[in-house]
């Protein structure tokens, strides 16, 4: 039986010393680290309780998959020990997204380890954590530093100075008995202080710290355009622009946006470091937080060009993005088509509700060039049906035009002759016939306008006034537009004015 209790004091006092070495010394050579894992974020494989072994890598050898120990960019810079799941900027220094095995999405921020080394998980000791936070609590504490060397120490020394077996002997410790109980009592002291240095999570010295706001701007959005008009993306040689750009800073907070400057060296010469100015604007249906001064396109200029855009924050960090592209067009548009449609169960031949009028050019046209305001979505205008009038026996050509919705100003479309008398008021042979113009959506159903890409399409509403007659036409004609100067690209080249007649010899309407 002495043998057997001998053996199992040696047993006790070497697992003792073991978890003093693997707890309390292990963790200060600086070649691994130990953390207990006090959530249940990373799911069964790292369960509450247990402990997770940590060993130091290089921050750049960093991998997807892999599960790593840091602290998070957040206000309370918690130590978190979760899994790599993106990486998007790879470096020596990467900025990393993570997230709980167990967690549905990934964690709400992203971080950069700018310390060195990184700590990544090896190992997990399932209940370990459970047991060193029991030997951590307060009473167990207090009771194996101060009470238990106490007593043992005690029981030694009663053992020492007792009486033996025989009267005036006293009983003889043996120096291995000596030295195991000192022993015990070393280790049964030491032992609560080793891991009462043990923390739930690496100390904030051992970790991988993620900055507030290590992230540079970004442009989300940006564009160049002429200073009047809607349309973007185009500019002429010799022509103003500004260059806009939608720019937001991240971070836990941001610090903010510092400074925005774009290189537009290409499209105005010399030009390598512009600054954009903070503001609201709009062009084309987007708006921008940032623009530039008005510039100036160089001369001769053609074919498509490029620009970039450097946008620093406060602390300094900077992000250069390059490939934006802006084409260089010089030529205006032109008329090349014009059509009308039918509507559906209406008379073929006769102006009425519903009927169509497309009017095509030989690129977009700028919507504000027609109507102040205008974005190209459907807006209503008023349609007029002019007679030609008769002069003795031959009758003119009946022609159209078209007006704001307040049927006030009429809209730089020019005039379109039908080719032919008898659509509207006088019809045939007459002596000084004229008729009043008639108008389509000027009461009742709103005529509309619509644009798409290089088309513009009017559709005809409720006709009123005029105290002509519309007839229907069953010959053949056609039409001629005569455009005006006044509409403009999305570069600023104002239409060439022509006259476009069509060929398809039909009846209109």
């Amino acid at each position: 039986m002495r043998t057997v209790g001998q053996w199992a004091g040696r047993i006790l006092l070497a697992v003792a010393a073991a978890v003093l070495l693997a707890v309390g010394i292990g963790p200060l050579t600086g070649a691994y680290r130990m953390a207990t894992v006090l959530s249940g974020s990373m799911g069964r494989g790292m369960p509450v309780g247990s402990v997770a072994v940590l060993v130091p890598i290089d921050p750049g050898a960093v991998q997807v998959g892999d599960v790593i120990t840091y602290q998070a960019p957040t206000p309370e810079h918690q130590v978190v020990t979760h899994r790599v799941v993106e990486i998007t900027e790879p470096g020596p220094h990467p900025v990393l997204r993570t997230r709980g095995d167990a967690n549905g999405t990934p964690d709400p921020w992203s971080a950069r380890l700018d310390g060195a080394p990184a700590w990544r998980r090896v190992a997990v000791i399932p209940y370990a954590g459970t047991m060193i936070r029991a030997l951590r609590s307060a009473p167990v504490h207090h009771a194996t530093v101060h009470l238990v060397p106490l007593v043992l120490l005690a029981a030694m020394l009663v053992a020492i100075w007792s009486p033996g077996s025989k009267p005036g002997r006293r009983r003889r410790v043996s120096r291995r008995q000596a030295t195991a109980v000192a022993a015990i009592v070393v280790l049964t002291a030491a032992g609560p202080a080793a891991v009462a240095g043990f923390t739930s999570t690496p100390a904030a010295a051992h970790t991988v710290a993620a900055a507030a706001d290590w992230v540079a701007p970004s442009v989300s959005s940006t564009a160049i355009a002429k200073p009047t008009g809607y349309l973007a993306g185009a500019v002429k040689q010799g022509g103003t622009y500004y260059v806009y750009a939608s720019v937001a800073d991240s971070g836990n907070p941001p610090s903010g946006v510092s400074t925005v400057k774009t290189d537009e060296s290409a499209i105005t010469s010399g030009q390598t470091s512009v600054s954009l100015t903070a503001g609201s604007y709009s062009v084309n249906g987007v708006a921008y937080n940032y623009r530039s001064t008005l510039q100036t396109a160089s001369s001769p200029l053609s074919g498509g060009k490029t620009y970039s855009i450097t946008s620093t924050d406060a602390l300094a960090y900077s992000r250069l993005q390059t490939g934006y592209t802006v084409t260089i067009d010089n030529a205006g548009p032109t008329a090349t088509d014009i059509s009308t449609g039918n509507a559906a169960g209406g008379t073929h031949g006769m102006a009425e509700a519903g009927d169509t009028i497309t009017f095509t050019f030989s690129e977009q046209i700028d919507p504000q060039s027609i109507l102040a305001g205008w974005t190209g979505a459907s807006t209503t205008v008023v349609v007029e049906l002019q007679d030609g009038g008769c002069t003795l026996v031959l009758c003119n050509n009946d022609t159209f035009q078209i007006y704001n919705s307040a049927y006030t100003t009429t809209l730089p479309f020019g005039s379109v002759s039908l080719a032919t008398g008898s659509y509207y008021g006088c019809s045939g042979i007459g002596l000084l016939c004229g008729k009043t113009p008639m108008a389509f959506g000027a009461t009742g159903t709103a005529s509309t306008m619509v644009e798409s890409a290089n088309t513009i399409t009017i559709t005809l509403g409720t006709s009123s006034g005029g105290n002509g007659i519309i007839h229907t036409v069953g010959s053949n004609t056609d039409m001629a537009w005569t455009s005006t100067t006044t509409p403009y690209d999305a570069a600023g080249n104002t239409a060439s004015g022509n006259t476009y007649t069509e060929g398809d010899n039909d009846y209109e309407f």
